[in-house]
């Protein structure tokens, strides 16, 4: 590059007039109005935000204490259930051991009656063999 191809810096005015004071001052107004109506409408955004996250947290509280509620229903029925299971153990236990016990006094009378039977036949036979040797 060449002296005379470098373009001089323009230097600034020595003076503003008053009238590009007032019109830099009113632009530079404006321009902080603006960034204040932004700021306005991005807080207004802000709090449409908060409201939706409120309106959020609130329902995901209303799930969640219906999740609790739920669990300890599910806690209830399942102690219930685990105490009906018992009680059925129970009444099964009892009534193995009540057909146990049917089991045995059938059976003792059964044998009982089997005795008597064989006492009858026996005291038939003899008194048909007492007969008959008294006959002759």
């Amino acid at each position: 590059m060449t002296a005379n191809d470098a373009r001089p810096i323009p230097s600034p005015p020595d003076r503003v007039t008053q009238k590009e004071f007032q019109e830099f001052k009113t632009e530079v107004k404006q321009n902080f109005k603006q960034i204040d109506r932004q700021f306005v409408r991005i807080d207004q955004q802000f709090k449409l935000i908060d409201i939706q996250f409120g309106k959020v947290n609130n329902r995901l509280d209303r799930i969640d204490d219906r999740l609790d509620v739920m669990e300890q229903n599910f806690a209830v029925h399942e102690k219930s259930f685990k105490m009906m299971e018992k009680n059925f153990q129970t009444m099964e236990k009892n009534s193995d051991l009540r057909l146990q016990s049917q089991n045995e006094l059938l059976t003792a009378r059964i044998e009982r009656s089997n005795r008597r039977q064989w006492a009858w036949y026996i005291a038939t036979l003899i008194a048909i063999a007492t007969l008959m040797v008294t006959t002759r």
